[in-house]
């Protein structure tokens, strides 16, 4: 895109613990919804529920309460289990508008040369937001930004939002895919 003159503006998401805002119940349905039944579906289910938690605060611990969302950390299948989770956040946006993720960072760009890309992208933020709402995972609106790429020393300087909150330009970021 840079080398047909374009400016290309990239929004780096950032989801708010990631790996525990997973519900259980959405993502055995999107296991089923990837053709997993039967017994490999009882085993995922298994292999999620029947967890809890407590808290200790002063040396009282309270009641044990049970996990209803959250993937085991550290485990092989957590990081698998949690792109299957954001697997369809892409099919939220335009066919132009690129989506990227790498375990839990994500990022989506298009080119902008004009005023209707922009109004496409913000929308696409919009769509990714409400995405984020059906199925339970918030942004960290804090550290999520916009890097825009150009060859002109005067890029045209963009300004999106995510939900009325104006999205921080960034002049490095540590992309990881």
């Amino acid at each position: 895109m840079l080398e047909k003159r374009c400016q290309v503006d990239t929004i780096y998401l950032d989801f708010v613990k990631a790996f525990d805002k997973v519900s259980h119940d959405l993502l055995l349905v999107k296991l089923h919804n990837f053709g997993i039944k039967g017994n490999l579906l009882r085993w995922f289910k298994n292999y999620l529920s029947g967890r809890f938690q407590r808290v200790t605060v002063h040396g009282v611990t309270s009641q044990p309460l049970p996990l209803l969302s959250g993937i085991p950390q550290g485990s092989i299948l957590g990081p698998i289990l949690f792109l299957i989770y954001i697997n369809n956040l892409p099919d939220s946006v335009s066919q132009v508008t690129a989506v990227s993720v790498f375990a839990d960072d994500t990022k989506c760009h298009r080119a902008v040369r004009n005023h209707q890309d922009r109004e496409i992208l913000q929308s696409d933020l919009n769509n990714i937001t409400n995405w984020c709402q059906d199925w339970r995972m918030d942004l960290n609106k804090s550290k999520c930004g916009v890097l825009q790429f150009t060859r002109y020393l005067q890029p045209t300087i963009n300004q999106y939002t995510l939900v009325d909150i104006p999205v921080k330009p960034l002049t490095c970021v540590k992309d990881l895919g």
